[in-house]
């Protein structure tokens, strides 16, 4: 995968948790803004019926497993991490190696680019202090990029996002659940550091169809 990333501007998704929805969502933003990004995630994405797709544009967008420290081999443009947790203990064996592996992960964010973290996750939030790069915090308490005035309906979601104490107004998300509106958080984030309009990245979240395995309805 890191190969196939050559030449182009890589956003990489990692965290213990929510990787496939997050990345998937970030592609889906991307191929709304007409960025026709090539991608690689974890899990079936409805929105293109299928887990990767080749684009003819500059941007890489990819799930970035940190199971057995891969991740560690990517250099991207833009790095969102979810959130750490004690996994992967087998590769790491100490919850302390997990957490220097994300440090480390932090640190491959290209120069001039720029890192998302979730200021809700208290391991990120320490190690986000020592990071020296561009960083824009997101999450459900007041931070960079948050949101409030959530409202949850089955399989959907409503609520404010506040942007570098500005109120962007209310977006509906096709996903259920306050970890989905966090995911979704950094990835509203990412849009407008792309310079993407916020109605498409409201259309965008209210356009995707979610990835295969999360959430899925089985039975009516």
């Amino acid at each position: 995968l890191a190969v196939l990333m050559s030449g182009k501007k890589v956003i990489c998704v990692t965290g213990s948790h929510g990787k496939t929805t997050t990345s998937s969502l970030a592609a889906h933003l991307l191929i709304e803004a007409g960025f026709a990004p090539t991608v690689a995630v974890g899990g079936n994405f409805k929105n293109i019926n299928a887990n990767a797709s080749a684009g003819e544009g500059d941007y890489f967008v990819a799930e970035a497993d940190e199971s057995d420290g891969s991740f560690l081999y990517y250099s991207p443009v833009f790095s969102i991490i979810t959130n750490t947790d004690r996994e992967h203990l087998d590769y790491y064996h100490t919850f302390d190696a997990v957490i220097a592996a994300y440090k480390e992960f932090m640190g491959r964010t290209e120069s001039g680019g720029c890192l998302f973290f979730c200021a809700d996750d208290p391991q990120l939030a320490a190690l986000s202090g020592s990071y020296q790069g561009r960083k824009v915090s997101f999450g459900l308490n007041e931070c960079d990029c948050f949101a409030r005035d959530i409202k949850l309906d089955g399989l959907e979601s409503d609520f404010e996002c506040v942007y570098m104490g500005k109120s962007e107004g209310v977006f509906h998300l096709s996903l259920g659940g306050r970890h989905n509106v966090s995911n979704a958080l950094s990835v509203i984030a990412l849009g407008f550091e792309l310079g993407i309009g916020r109605d498409v990245i409201a259309r965008t979240l209210s356009t995707y169809k979610g990835a295969a395995r999360r959430l899925d309805i089985k039975l009516r």
